[in-house]
């Protein structure tokens, strides 16, 4: 597993790139999303296969699973053009009142073993039209999944210049966890898992 030197490393890719990442228009953030989806219905059977294989569902769970994936894809492609708030009329003459929406940052992901990349995908994929980055922990069950992911995801990413850092990975047990969940650079902690 990830040492703690490799996690603070990792971490800090993540809020160097959110800088820059956050900078970018949604549109063009859902675009890359929209690459993402594209690789993986090119990668779907191989991924599938995978799933099957490390995390032992049958071969179409691990299609369906990665069908998940495009699924979400193709969600947060639409809602990055829907990212905008709303504007009221106030009580003093001549005002107005907007809201506005903003990243929050690194977001952590700390996935099970029973899907071991769609409930990443849910997360990541949204948080990136929103201009956040990713810290992810996969089940130490499922690490080969994850390289995976990650493969694929970062040649889109190295295609569109994507920022290093915005989709991270740190491999490992419960502390790397415990590390994610205690730390509070991270403003946002999505887990699915023991409570161990």
């Amino acid at each position: 597993g990830a040492s703690e030197e490799d996690y603070e490393h990792a971490l800090g890719k993540a809020r160097e790139a959110f800088l820059q990442w956050r900078t970018w228009p949604a549109p063009k953030r859902g675009e890359v999303v929209r690459q993402i989806g594209e690789a993986l219905r090119a990668h779907k059977a191989d991924l599938g296969k995978l799933v099957s294989y490390e995390m032992g569902k049958s071969y179409q769970e691990g299609l369906g699973e990665v069908q998940e994936m495009i699924d979400i894809c193709d969600f947060a492609v639409g809602l990055s053009r829907q990212l905008h708030g709303l504007t009221m009329h106030s009580e003093r003459p001549e005002h107005r009142m907007y809201e506005q929406w903003h990243p929050y940052g690194v977001v952590g992901i700390i996935t099970a073993f029973n899907f071991p990349v769609a409930v990443w995908s849910w997360n990541s994929m949204l948080a990136w039209v929103c201009g956040d980055t990713c810290l992810w922990k996969p089940s130490e069950k499922t690490p080969l999944c994850s390289i995976a992911c990650q493969h694929i995801v970062q040649q889109v990413f190295q295609r569109n210049d994507v920022p290093e850092g915005v989709s991270t990975i740190v491999n490992g047990g419960r502390s790397v966890g415990e590390w994610i969940a205690n730390d509070g650079r991270i403003p946002l902690v999505s887990a699915t898992g023991s409570i161990r």
